[in-house]
């Protein structure tokens, strides 16, 4: 047990080496480089009376718990305690990367309550009895923050849970494989979902029922489903809501009550005869579905848009984020809040329309998302949509074009 920052020999947070320092017959240093220990006992953050600010700051290391041991994170104290593993770096682009962190192996069942910070790590819970094999990433917290970055995440025979609720979800996901070789029921799949903001997910879950069963923010950039399933890749009874996903064409992509929305991306490229970017022209899209104008914008000065489509997280229950769900899609497969799917499109593409005087014409298309089929047809696999619309100056005798590109 390691309890109050203050006292750790630095003076600011604990590490492996102090553990391993402090008790030596326990937490044992096993003289490799990089390091890695073997821990015969479980490590606890806090001492269940003492609320003081408790750290476990981690990196470049492995621990191997012994079978039945593993770490814990007391509840007492609980916005207090944190575990930080790893590095994150930020790129001139925004984006993050995780680095340097902790590869650990579980004895049994780990507790990731409070705050955490987990980059570039390994969790690995290789324990064969299934109620012994989970890892359940569950800040607790209301107003706990966790972050998980570029972490790979396996139980041998049980399952995995990501936030618990909306109030205590899980802040930010990015590429995070969860990898799961527990069968059927509960212990095939994950079990809870919470992120309002993940992106590059896989869920490689090959003897369950589902890869993901419930949640309330699943709310996924660029995910990946892989491997059979028995019953479907996702359920539950809140709106999963999924940008450019890849199905595992094993199985369906739902099973009731679940509600799903799949967006896809899609953009305009609006340029000249010559092939040169075009500015000020509008575009519109209208969703023959709904029977109402999801995108309303201008082109820049690139000759592309840059848009959030009125169809918002909001009409689901999830509030009102201004970038949600997801910008610069649309939603092509979703429900009324009835429960019931349906897809969208074909859409409206209206060009330069009631603005079409002087220098470039209007024009005006119909389309829908390229999709291939699966499950003898029952499903569909979209793709994103971009197009490359030509829009010759009046007067030039030259028709106007557009590409389609597809991905």
């Amino acid at each position: 047990m390691f309890q109050t920052d203050t006292s750790a020999p630095n003076g600011l947070y604990y590490t492996e080496a102090d553990f391993a320092a402090a008790f030596p017959a326990d937490f044992v240093d096993l003289g490799t480089t990089p390091k890695s220990y073997r821990a015969k006992v479980s490590v606890q953050n806090g001492d269940g009376a003492l609320t003081g600010t408790t750290t476990w700051k981690g990196t470049r290391s492995s621990v191997f718990f012994d079978t039945g041991k593993t770490y814990l994170v007391n509840a007492t104290g609980l916005i207090n305690r944190f575990t930080e593993w790893g590095t994150k770096a930020t790129g001139a682009s925004g984006d993050v990367i995780g680095y340097d962190g902790l590869n650990v192996f579980f004895g049994t069942n780990p507790t990731f309550n409070g705050n955490f910070k987990l980059y570039g790590c390994k969790l690995t819970n290789v324990n064969a009895a299934a109620a012994t094999s989970r890892i359940f990433l569950t800040p607790t917290a209301v107003g706990a923050f966790a972050e998980i970055i570029d972490t790979p995440i396996f139980t041998l025979a049980g399952t995995q849970a990501f936030g618990i609720s909306n109030a205590v979800g899980i802040d930010v996901m990015r590429r995070i494989n969860s990898v799961g070789l527990g069968s059927g029921a509960v212990n095939g799949h994950v079990v809870q979902f919470n992120c309002p903001d993940s992106e590059d997910m896989a869920f490689y879950w090959p003897n369950g029922d589902y890869k993901i069963s419930t949640g309330g923010y699943v709310r996924i950039a660029e995910p990946k489903f892989i491997g059979p399933s028995t019953q479907g890749d996702t359920r539950g009874t809140f709106a999963m809501i999924v940008l450019n996903p890849e199905w595992s064409q094993n199985t369906g992509k739902l099973t009731a009550p679940s509600t799903l929305e799949e967006w896809f991306s899609f953009g305009v490229l609006v340029t000249d005869a010559n092939g040169a970017p075009v500015s000020g022209i509008r575009i519109e899209v209208y969703d023959n579905y709904d029977g109402r104008t999801v995108v309303d914008t201008t082109t820049g000065t690139l000759g592309t848009i840059d848009f959030l489509a009125p169809q918002s997280v909001a009409e689901f229950g999830f509030g009102t984020s201004p970038d949600a769900p997801f910008r610069n899609a649309l939603m092509i497969y979703g429900h009324n809040n009835d429960g019931l799917t349906h897809e969208h499109g074909p859409f409206t593409l209206f060009v330069n329309r009631g603005m079409g005087v002087g220098l470039y014409p209007e024009y005006t298309q119909k389309f829908s998302f390229p999709y291939s089929t699966y499950l003898a047809g029952a499903e569909k696999q979209w793709s994103p949509m971009y197009f490359n619309v030509v829009l010759p100056a009046s007067g030039t005798g030259i028709a106007t074009n557009w590409v389609e590109f597809a991905l």
